[in-house]
């Protein structure tokens, strides 16, 4: 049997896989994030035996906002290549479900990352809605309303809509209003 190697790691793991491309082994062995061509990478095993060293205990969460941004890029510039491929004239308007996750780290990275491109969030309660409200100041992004609506639900979109937010209520039937 031969020595273990880095890419028998790679394929055991499975990283090209769930990867995408942002993490791979390096020469030591180590996991490493790389956001983009352009960084050498954080080395994970690195970072964590520094974290030991001052006395940081584990379990760690782990933010990468630059992955974030990227993953913002990569989407838009999807678009951008579909609406040329079929000469789409109209604009890309994309959402950030806010149920996917609330966290108020993730949605501020969000909506500062996508500010460039005016995507915008998608609120499906009134407590949703109101992180919404608090955090994207873009007119031109959208604000989906897209939850059980009752009276104050409606009436927040809509007072959003007089303060000029890009605020849309989705009804799909009259009788989903509890009003």
């Amino acid at each position: 049997m031969g020595r273990w190697t880095n890419a028998e790691s790679e394929e055991l793991y499975q990283i090209r896989q769930w990867g995408n491309g942002y993490f791979r082994v390096n020469e030591r062995g180590h996991l490493v994030m790389q956001p983009s061509a352009a960084t050498s990478g954080i080395d994970l095993k690195v970072l964590v035996d520094d974290l030991k060293k001052r006395r940081i205990s584990l379990p760690i969460l782990l933010r990468f906002t630059d992955l974030i941004q990227t993953r913002i890029e990569v989407l838009v510039n999807a678009f951008e290549a579909a609406k040329k491929e079929y000469e789409f004239k109209g604009n890309y308007r994309g959402v950030y479900p806010v149920k996917v996750n609330q966290n108020a780290y993730l949605v501020d990275a969000i909506v500062r990352y996508s500010r460039p491109y005016h995507l915008g969030l998608e609120a499906g309660s009134k407590p949703e809605l109101q992180v919404v409200l608090a955090n994207l100041d873009d007119p031109e992004a959208l604000i989906i309303c897209n939850g059980y609506k009752d009276r104050d639900y409606i009436q927040m979109g809509l007072l959003a809509r007089k303060l000029g937010r890009n605020c849309i209520i989705v009804v799909e039937k009259m009788d989903e209003i509890d009003l």
